[in-house]
């Protein structure tokens, strides 16, 4: 009874790295305020994380994603965060500001997988 034991405590961290059906690195430009700025994200099983970027600035960028794909979280400084991972491309849209002012309504945000 004592080697069954021993064999499920080795593969249960195994089972934890397991890699989520959207793992890997996501990316896109975003067009708002009059310019494109660049968002590149990281899956890592449920947990999303990256960056929004522009020319003069840049915002984190963090979330959870469901293994249904949907994905709720943040860009820092902007505003929520929500859309959809499907296994070749993400689509969502996020608040945004430009400047100091929130722009009404929302920024729609497509990013396909990278290498």
């Amino acid at each position: 009874m004592r080697f069954p034991l021993i064999g499920v405590l080795i593969l249960l961290p195994l089972a934890a790295a397991a890699a989520g059906p959207f793992d890997g690195k996501w990316k896109g430009n975003v067009t708002v305020c009059g310019g494109t700025r660049v968002m590149s994200l990281v899956v890592a099983g449920s947990d999303v994380s990256g960056l929004e970027e522009w020319p003069n600035g840049k915002s984190l960028v963090s979330g959870q994603v469901s293994a249904t794909g949907k994905f709720e979280g943040n860009v820092f400084g902007q505003g929520e965060f929500a859309g959809k991972f499907t296994v070749d491309a993400f689509s969502g849209s996020h608040m945004t500001k430009c400047g100091n002012k929130l722009v009404p309504g929302v920024v729609p945000v497509v990013l396909k997988p990278t290498k």
